[in-house]
């Protein structure tokens, strides 16, 4: 709920999260749907919101690639459980440039008349998407380093990842 209510209040671009909830979760929780169905929920519950409150919490064509994203951090996630590797921040930085690749792409194909399907138009969104890259990559740092320094510092939060959450 906290992530969903971040997204909610003033923020910087892209700055939030639940990529770094998608990431982390991926890598500690189980069984598997729930590390995926966790940061789906939270920007389920905050698009619901933003659509009560402002009316732009749900965005089209371009929304199914925002919530492919988390899902493929997710994936990231689990294959840094599976070769015991946990390298947040370069996994941080692949999971936020994986979110700007795809969301830009989507956003060139799907938002007619805004870019050219070209090369050149491919080229100017991402150009343009840039300043959002900026708050993505900060965000994404900053919470995962968050969620990485109270799970190696708070005792007993390591638990046995198959059975770290019980459904």
């Amino acid at each position: 709920m906290a992530a969903a209510l971040y997204r909610v209040v003033p923020h910087p671009y892209n700055a939030s999260p639940i990529a770094a909830m998608a990431l982390f979760g991926g890598y500690t929780l189980r069984p598997r749907w729930v590390s995926a169905l966790l940061p789906l929920a939270a920007m389920l519950v905050s698009d619901i919101l933003l659509q009560l409150i402002s009316h732009n919490g749900f965005y089209g064509a371009d929304q199914f690639y925002v919530y492919g994203s988390f899902m493929l951090i997710n994936i990231i996630g689990m294959q840094m459980r599976r070769t015991g590797a946990l390298n947040i921040g370069f996994m941080s930085i692949a999971g936020s440039l994986l979110f700007f690749f795809i969301t830009n792409f989507a956003t060139w194909l799907n938002q007619l008349g805004m870019y050219p399907h070209t090369i050149a138009g491919l080229t100017a969104c991402f150009i343009a998407g840039l300043p959002f890259l900026t708050g993505t990559l900060m965000g994404d740092l900053f919470f995962n380093g968050i969620f990485y320094a109270i799970y190696v510092s708070v005792p007993g939060l390591k638990v046995n990842r198959t059975v770290a959450v019980k459904a």
